[in-house]
């Protein structure tokens, strides 16, 4: 699944990231979208936690694309990893430290799909 970014994801920002899976709907076009949102953060800023974070949404779309449905418990398990790990990666004082709860991030993501 390709990742680009347009004009669209301009209008996104870290507020809404913040908020997927709670007030913004869990989804793979949601994924995408803040994703490419992301990417474009890390290339104008210089910060490499927004690269972590597109990569764990992006393989979250990958896989919800692949899948086609995901039952109810993981979508929740999902929501509830992203709102903490977001938490830990936005919120870091150092973007080294935010890097590494993206990081942290992705493999509980992945985890979580291995396991269903």
């Amino acid at each position: 699944m390709a990742i680009w970014v347009s004009s669209q994801y301009r209008t996104l920002d870290e507020s809404r990231l913040r908020q997927l899976g709670d007030s913004v709907p869990l989804s793979a076009e949601s994924c995408l979208d803040l994703a490419a949102w992301c990417i474009d953060r890390a290339e104008n800023s210089g910060d490499a936690r927004y690269c972590s974070i597109a990569r764990t949404l992006s393989f979250i779309a990958e896989e919800w694309d692949h899948r086609g449905a995901l039952p109810t418990s993981v979508v929740t398990d999902l929501a509830d990893l992203l709102q903490r790990g977001l938490r830990d990666a936005l919120d870091a004082a150092e973007p080294a430290d935010g890097s590494y709860f993206g990081r942290l991030l992705r493999e509980q993501v992945v985890e979580l799909f291995r396991s269903n």
